[in-house]
């Protein structure tokens, strides 16, 4: 059974009573999902390549409805990964097997160089098994980075919270919230301090994220002029 025609049946109502059925659709279905993340990424990246970057974040925006700047970045490097494995036959049994790997996993080994892929690869038999922090461990030390523990952080009282109560909302509720003068006022300066704080950690890193810059950059111009129509409109 195609495993998206299971998922319809079973989003309908109607659920098979046939135990080898129904096992047979959801190994199916957890197969597919187990890949949907590298697919997207890897198409995502190939789209960077055939666009210009406002198109680009359109095109993920509008069509795909990947609001969020960070995440496409982060799909973007690992397709951007596995695409530069294509461009090299010999390659390809690595490309396979990290495409079996999780886009977490997969996003640490982006900051090995493309040069370098098949040769960390070969090095880490263990890949598959091994953790997203000593993952980390590995590729800092294959990069020539000193291995140290992360830094403690600052103490400060309800950080942590305010930045999980927001990162748990769609982006897009943000201005179906925002109902008063009050709400905006907040929502403004709490905002560009969240932001202007965020850039300043983007802007120190020893490797700067430029793909994430840009697209940031991009996206700051575009409301710039949005601003600037309505300022226009109203003089």
């Amino acid at each position: 059974m195609v495993p998206v025609n299971f998922q319809e049946r079973v989003a309908s109502g109607d659920i098979p009573e046939d135990v080898a059925e129904i096992t047979a659709g959801c190994k199916q279905l957890l197969r597919v999902n187990s890949r949907v993340s590298q697919t997207v990424a890897v198409c995502i990246a190939k789209m960077y390549e055939a666009l210009d970057l406002r198109e680009w974040v359109n095109w993920c925006r509008d069509e795909l409805g990947l609001d969020s700047v960070s995440y496409r970045s982060h799909l973007a490097k690992v397709g951007k990964l596995l695409l530069g494995l294509l461009r090299d036959e010999s390659a390809l049994p690595t490309y396979t097997r990290l495409f079996e790997c999780d886009v977490a996993k997969l996003l640490t080994l982006s900051r090995v160089p493309d040069d370098e892929v098949v040769a960390f690869v070969s090095r880490n038999p263990d890949l598959e098994r091994v953790g997203r922090e000593e993952l980390r461990r590995r590729v800092a030390e294959w990069l020539g980075e000193e291995v140290s523990q992360a830094p403690e952080q600052p103490e400060l009282p309800g950080f942590e919270a305010a930045l999980a109560a927001a990162a748990s909302l769609p982006a897009e509720s943000f201005a179906d919230a925002v109902k008063t003068p009050e709400h905006a006022e907040q929502a403004l300066y709490s905002g560009l301090g969240f932001l202007a704080a965020a850039l300043e950690y983007e802007k120190r890193a020893e490797t700067p994220d430029v793909m994430k810059l840009t697209e940031i950059k991009q996206a700051l111009l575009d409301e710039v002029a949005d601003i600037e129509a309505t300022i226009a409109g109203t003089v």
